[in-house]
């Protein structure tokens, strides 16, 4: 939902987002190949709400590829995108922010990551912000885009000004 709100931003922000985001889970995947992390969860062995529901967190996120996290990441990519806009409600704001911390506490009271992983996601989401507004990545995600959606018929070519 958020990247609806951001694509509401303009499309030139939504861009430098979207650019920085993917940036952001290359550099995470290659480092995922070159540096593997694993962690050792805990043996679950209660049958409460609560057990069953961290069962279920095991089973659908593997103990590996930690570093940096990409629960953390998302999060705070998210909150970097909504940070900078001026037209943003604080509390609008605020709230992604509050968001991301409880993700970041989530991840550890869970034992999904290690306190380096969030140092790690958060990281990563900052180079790949900062570092996009160097580039001209985001322009040329913007013509990949625009010709996509000619061609899909998604989005109507401008017309071309003609003398007559």
């Amino acid at each position: 939902m958020v990247f609806f709100v951001i694509a509401n931003l303009g499309k030139k922000y939504f861009y430098r987002f979207i650019t920085a985001y993917i940036l952001g889970i290359l550099v995470g995947g290659i480092i995922f190949l070159v540096f593997p992390t694993t962690i050792n969860i805990p043996a679950v062995t209660g049958n409460s709400f609560f057990d069953k529901l961290v069962k279920g967190i095991y089973a659908a996120d593997e103990p590996y590829n930690l570093f940096p996290s990409f629960h953390c990441f998302n999060t705070w990519i998210i909150f970097i995108g909504m940070r900078e806009k001026k037209n943003l409600s604080w509390w609008y704001k605020s709230s992604f922010l509050i968001f991301s911390i409880l993700v970041f506490l989530a991840t550890q009271f869970v034992k999904q990551h290690y306190f380096v992983d969030i140092i790690g996601g958060i990281a990563l989401g900052e180079i790949a912000w900062w570092s996009i507004r160097f580039t001209k990545l985001p322009s040329f995600a913007d013509r990949i885009f625009t010709s996509l959606n000619h061609t899909l018929h998604l989005e109507k070519r401008p017309q071309k000004f003609t003398k007559k």
